[in-house]
């Protein structure tokens, strides 16, 4: 949370002083998205190697879309250039997973594993910051195309709960991120825009690199 309140700080700052020095335009956003939110490797990166009794076996991976929400807030410096800062949840995801747990010593390959399947099921969500350099392509009067450049702070929370098995993660990860935007200004202070987003982070091998595509509405002051 330290980052998130510095880079705020700054980008507050920076558009202090660039106000003071030349002509901007303001605008705020929310809206809506659909994230990817896919496991890399639950046996090595989740904790559930560590369950008794192992041998354990996940037949499938946590593999989701949950619908989340952003809010931003953007500075353009000429209809060229621009900054923008977000806030971004990914929403919660549930799965459940079939898990089969060894409760015999022998590890003779050519002898019948005895054992119990079971379901885990799992809750995952993320969270953070993502700051973007916003370099933007007018395509007409109302209609504009923008590359989003930045890096991102974000923090996941992974749990899991079953008969006799329950644990939880919570792991933070900051990398690069970029995007795409597309934006269609409706009236003279509103727009809506479509979003594509990719971000360069996998809270230390737990996901694969989320991908996001959305939609908002902007006031522009």
């Amino acid at each position: 949370m330290s980052k998130a309140c510095i880079w705020i700080a700054g980008f507050l700052v920076l558009i202090t002083v660039r106000s003071a020095t030349a002509e901007i335009s303001w605008y705020l956003g929310a809206g809506g998205a659909i994230t990817s939110l896919e496991s890399a490797d639950f046996s090595d990166t989740s904790g559930l190697d560590s369950v008794p009794n192992a041998v354990v076996t996940i037949s499938q991976e946590f593999d989701g879309g949950p619908f989340g929400w952003r809010i931003f807030a953007g500075v353009n410096f000429s209809e060229n250039f621009g900054l923008t800062l977000k806030y971004s949840n990914s929403g919660n995801y549930e799965d459940d997973w079939l898990v089969f747990t060894r409760t015999d010593d022998d590890m003779d390959p050519m002898t019948p594993p005895v054992g119990t399947n079971y379901f885990l099921i799992g809750e995952s969500s993320f969270d953070g910051y993502t700051v973007y350099a916003a370099p933007t392509i007018p395509l007409g009067e109302r209609l504009a195309f923008t590359v989003q450049l930045g890096w991102t702070s974000q923090e996941i929370d992974f749990s899991w709960n079953s008969v006799g098995n329950s644990g939880s993660i919570s792991r933070s990860d900051s990398g690069f991120a970029c995007g795409a935007l597309l934006r269609y200004k409706f009236l003279s202070h509103w727009a809506v825009s479509t979003e594509f987003e990719w971000l360069l982070i996998d809270f230390d091998n737990l996901i694969n690199l989320p991908i996001s595509f959305g939609i908002n509405l902007e006031y522009h002051f």
